[in-house]
Parts: C-alpha cells; sequence; structure tokens
C-alpha cells in the first residue's frame, strides 16, 4: 500500500525535523498568517542562510491549490535532495526558497480554494480579473511582499493534474520577446520529467495567475509545472528532482550575474532591462542580480529613483567579471519604478501592450489600461506630501480624452485612499488624497472610449523627504522600510518583536519558527548545548573555554550573545527525529542524481 498524502498537521514538524537535521545549510520562515490563523512557512536552503548574498533565488512553490497533494511531496522531495551532500555545488551557488503549501487552509480540508474562498493562483497582479482588487488574500499578499524582497530568477510552481511545462502568458495571448528563451528553459524541464511544454493561454485562458505575476513584473523565468497525482509519488518526485537539476545546470551555463551601486559602492534598489529583450527585471536590496538573455551585444538600461539612468553595452563574450553597474545621483524628474498589479486587459490583451511600458519618465511607449483595466505603480520611494503637485501623470498626447480615477496607499495593496477622477495629464498634490505619504499610486480607466493609454510619471525629486528621519534612527526616510520605527531600518538588526527590523521583508527571521508557526523569543539558539543535550529553551552550560567567556560559548550551535540576537541555524524543539531521520536517508538515496 502507497503511503497515505501529507496532511497539513504533518507539515510543520516535517520542516522543523528537517531543518534541526541540517543546521548550517536551512531557516526555516514564517511569512505571516492565514484569516484562519494557520502559519504560512516558507523553507530556505543554502549555504549560510540567512546572511545578504549575491545568490540567484529560485523559488519552489505546491499546493496554491490545497486538494493537488502531489505537488507538495514534490516540494518536499526537493528540499531532501537539497539537503544532501549531492548537492552542496547547487546550495553554494544558489538560493532555494520553498513554499510546500501555499494554502493552508485548503491543504488541511483538500479543497481547491482558501477558506474565504479565494483561488490563490487566480489572486496575483497581472491579467487580474475578479470582483475585489488583486492581492485579496493574506497568502498571496505574503508572496507579494516576499518576492519584491526576494525577486527569484527561476520559479518552478507546482500543480496537477495534468502532463505540462506550462510557460507565460496565461493571461494574454500576447508572444513576449523573450519567448525564446522561455521555451528553451521549459523544454530543458520538460524532457527528463517527461512532460510536454505548452504555452498557458494556448491551453486555457487564467487571469492572475503566479507565474504570470512573477515573469510580467519581476522578470523572472516562471514555470507551472503540472504533473500527474499517482497513489505511490515516488517516480513524480524522483522525475521532477532530476528535471530541476537539469534545469539549474542550464541556468548556471546561461545567467549573467552582476551588481548596481551609487559612486560610493553602496548597494541599489534598481532596474534593468535589456533593450532586445525589454521585459524590467529588479536587483535584490544587496544591488544584486541575475537574469538571462540572448542579446548579443547586450545593450543594459539601469534605472533608480534620484539617480541618473545608466546605459552599457558589451558583447555576450566578454562580460566583466565581477560585473557591476555605477549610477551617479540626479536631481532630475524620475518616473514609476516597478509595476505591482494590472486588471485585465479586455480586447487590448490580444496587442502587444506591455505594462512595464508605463515604468519610468514618459518616452512615447505607453501602456493602455483596457476599457474595466486599472495598473498600480510603485514609485520606488515614499513621497511625503509638500508644496504644490508631488507628481504628473502623462498620457497619450492623443488619447487626452481619456479619463481615470487616481487612489494612492502606502501598501503595495492597499488600502487605496481616493485622489479624485481626471481628464488627460494632471498633477497629483497628495493632499487631495488626504495623507501625508505614499508610495503607491492606482489609476483605473473610467471611459469605453479612448482608454487611457499611460505614458509615464514626472515624479519630482523634492516629493522624497532625503533630509527627513522622522524616527531619529539615522537613516533618511527614502532609505528606511518604515521611518516611524527606530528599530527598524535596512541592516538593522533583526529583534524577537513581530517587526521586520532589518527591511528584508521577513519578521523575526533567524529565531526559532516552531511547528505551529509561533516563533520562540526566549531560545534564540535552539541547539544543542555544550553537553550534548537536546534543545531545552536555552538553558546557558557552564563556559569551560576561558577563550570563550559567552554563555553557551561551547556550544555546538553558539548564538552571538545569549538573550540578546540570534545567529540560528535551525529552529525548534521537540522529540528526537531519529525515525523521520531513516525515513530521510532512504529519500535520499532514492533521489540522488548526478548533478551536471
Amino acid at each position: 500500500m502507497p503511503p497515505p498524502a501529507i496532511r497539513w498537521n504533518e507539515i510543520g514538524p516535517r520542516l522543523v525535523d528537517l531543518v534541526i537535521s541540517n543546521p548550517g545549510m536551512t531557516r526555516l520562515h514564517r511569512l505571516g498568517f492565514t484569516t484562519t490563523g494557520l502559519p504560512l512557512f516558507a523553507l530556505e536552503i543554502t549555504d549560510a542562510p540567512g546572511e545578504s548574498t549575491a545568490k540567484p533565488i529560485v523559488r519552489l512553490t505546491g499546493a496554491h491549490h490545497g486538494n493537488e497533494t502531489v505537488s507538495t511531496d514534490i516540494v518536499f522531495g526537493i528540499a531532501a535532495f537539497l539537503v544532501s551532500p549531492e548537492a552542496q555545488p547547487l546550495r553554494t551557488i544558489f538560493s532555494f526558497w520553498l513554499f510546500p503549501v501555499v494554502n493552508p487552509e485548503g491543504f488541511e480540508v483538500r479543497d481547491r480554494y482558501n477558506d474565504s474562498g479565494a483561488d490563490l493562483n487566480r489572486d496575483y497582479g497581472l491579467y487580474w480579473a475578479d470582483d475585489t482588487a488583486p492581492f485579496s488574500q493574506p497568502e498571496t499578499r505574503a508572496q507579494l511582499s516576499f518576492s519584491f524582497h526576494h525577486p527569484p530568477v527561476l520559479s518552478l510552481d507546482y500543480h496537477s493534474e495534468a502532463e505540462y511545462v506550462n510557460t507565460v502568458y496565461d493571461g494574454s495571448s500576447v508572444t513576449p520577446p523573450e519567448i525564446n528563451t522561455v521555451l528553451e528553459f521549459g523544454e530543458v524541464y520538460a524532457q527528463p520529467a517527461s512532460l510536454e511544454v505548452i504555452v498557458g493561454y494556448e491551453w486555457y485562458v487564467a487571469n492572475g495567475s503566479c507565474q504570470d505575476f512573477l515573469h510580467g513584473t519581476l522578470g523572472a523565468l516562471a514555470y507551472t509545472i503540472e504533473t500527474l497525482a499517482p497513489s505511490n509519488t515516488t517516480s513524480i518526485v524522483s522525475a521532477n528532482v532530476g528535471a530541476l537539476q537539469d534545469i539549474l545546470a542550464h541556468l548556471q551555463d546561461r545567467m549573467v550575474c552582476g551588481r548596481v551601486t551609487d559612486t560610493s559602492g553602496r548597494p541599489l534598489r534598481a532596474r534593468l532591462q535589456v533593450t532586445a529583450q525589454p521585459q524590467p527585471f529588479l536587483t535584490t536590496a544587496s544591488g544584486t542580480f541575475c537574469h538571462v538573455t540572448d542579446a548579443d551585444p547586450i545593450q543594459w538600461v539601469v534605472d533608480a529613483p534620484l539617480f541618473g539612468r545608466g546605459t552599457f553595452s558589451m558583447p555576450a563574450a566578454s562580460i566583466p567579471d565581477p560585473l557591476e553597474f555605477q549610477l551617479a545621483p540626479s536631481t532630475a524628474s524620475f518616473g514609476a519604478f516597478r509595476i505591482v498589479s494590472a486588471g485585465d486587459l479586455g480586447s487590448v490583451a490580444n496587442t502587444v501592450n506591455p505594462a512595464y511600458q508605463a515604468l519610468g519618465t514618459p518616452d512615447g511607449l505607453t501602456f493602455v489600461l483596457g476599457r474595466d483595466g486599472f495598473v498600480v505603480l510603485d514609485t520606488g520611494l515614499p513621497l511625503r506630501n509638500g508644496a504644490g503637485a508631488e507628481l504628473t501623470v502623462v498620457f497619450d498626447p492623443a488619447r487626452q480624452g481619456a479619463r481615470v480615477s487616481a487612489s494612492v496607499s502606502d501598501e503595495p495593496a492597499g488600502t487605496f485612499a481616493a485622489c479624485g477622477d481626471y481628464t488627460g495629464d494632471f498633477d497629483l498634490d497628495l493632499s487631495t488624497c488626504g495623507v501625508t505619504t505614499a508610495r503607491y499610486i492606482r489609476l483605473a480607466n473610467l471611459l469605453q472610449n479612448p482608454q487611457a493609454a499611460l505614458d509615464g510619471l514626472l515624479i519630482s525629486p523634492s516629493s522624497v523627504p532625503t533630509a527627513v528621519d522622522d524616527d531619529s534612527d539615522g537613516v533618511t526616510a527614502d532609505l528606511d522600510c518604515d521611518d516611524s520605527r527606530p528599530e527598524v531600518g535596512p541592516g538593522f538588526e533583526e529583534l524577537c518583536d513581530g517587526i521586520d527590523n532589518d527591511c528584508n521583508g521577513l519578521v523575526d527571521e533567524g529565531y526559532p519558527v516552531a511547528a505551529d508557526g509561533l516563533i520562540d523569543c526566549t531560545a534564540p539558539d535552539a541547539g544543542p548545548d555544550a553537553d550534548g543535550s537536546l534543545p531545552d529553551a536555552d538553558a546557558d552550560v557552564p563556559d569551560i573555554d576561558t577563550d570563550t567567556p559567552d554563555p553557551d560559548g561551547d556550544a555546538d550551535q553558539p548564538k552571538v550573545q545569549d538573550g540578546v540576537s540570534c545567529a540560528c541555524r535551525h529552529s525548534g524543539s521537540g522529540p528526537h527525529p531519529g525515525p523521520f531521520l531513516v525515513l530521510f536517508a532512504i529519500g535520499v538515496l532514492l533521489l540522488r542524481r548526478k548533478i551536471l
């Protein structure tokens, strides 16, 4: 008899056991909770997890639909492979982020939808079509925040029950300029997994899918992997582990990685494009990026708010190592930094009309919102109300009769404060919206004819409070992710306080996450004490090494300072994971495959 499918109440314990058994290469995170209080787990696997590195990010997700349990089996099977000795070379190159269950509520009752009745794989922010708004659920809002802070170079989203590598786009019939690259990588994955590559729209139309959002707003190579769901999933898991190895080997050969800084060497959050394949992609908070392009020579265009545009050209065979782009400060107006979401474009979805043409300052390339369409733009930095307008919205000169409603927010998914309805180009003063700060602007089309065609924004540098430090933490508001809290700032120490102290999108990072998703602030090292005992609420043992005066200085897993901060490499406490280790070892033997 095959083993029964894993249940929700087994997910947390299994993740905790996996992390305890593999210190130094794993870390368990909790991104938040569902509406009913179930934890949203994320498993990080890499060498030295938790450290800010330049490694390209690979994102692996299961159970967007709670009744597709084989997808969770595959993600756990991949996790077992990634912590094996065979995968050590991959851990030095990539940072893997695994989400075995995106939809805990649906998974708990074996339902496609969460408890609010939402299909989470229709709640992302591109080609979105529904009655509310994209990112309406805590599960997808958690993914939105994570993806911006940790933009992936590759995303594999597992589903069942079909036999496809499903590629972009699901919500539009338009072929993106980079389609050859998309199909190339799809074929690399499909062959060892015995799957067929198919463009999503040609299979069936799906609005608001995760893969469309990740590719269309962040430039990731994003795929939906559809597999069969046999009662015994061993062969399916093994095939997908092998396919992952193949696509990672191909990615190593094809990707170009680099870094964007200012002239002093400080890393920048920047947007990059390659002119031949202009889908934008973003750097991490460390200024790093990785991207795949067929262009030769490669013409790079690099933008960051408050910095002048950089253009760089190089032959594909002569890319510098290290590859670094430096941008100089600028006092010129700047445009929107990234697309957060855009609605179903109706008939416009069948024409070349990429949302990214709304980014930057006006350049004659426009994004038509569509009859019932909208767009949410991230200005890249918080704007503050001052004298006069903070920004100007510019439309196609030939469509100045178009009319839109405008609203703003400090959060990418809202709530949005209404500013008013406008015809043609208009100046926006935040005081008309009843707010003092905002970073996100939502524009919604109001007329069937003419439909609004957005050319870009003109944001005044004076709207960005570069000299303001409301919380007196030494970080100005333009660089601080929360200028109302002195304990929050880029690179700050992560405290166990329910807040993202270091501005990396992760709350209470490094503190032990228990199987129920609760975080233990009283046991920061959560590892064996010096006497070799199991974790025990971090009771100190006598220090016998005079060269190491800190408490627990001789422990197998020492922390930074006992009771103050945490440098954990594994989490949780509980019974010895012996039975799991036996099963884990068997699984690794079954799944091992030569790295190409």
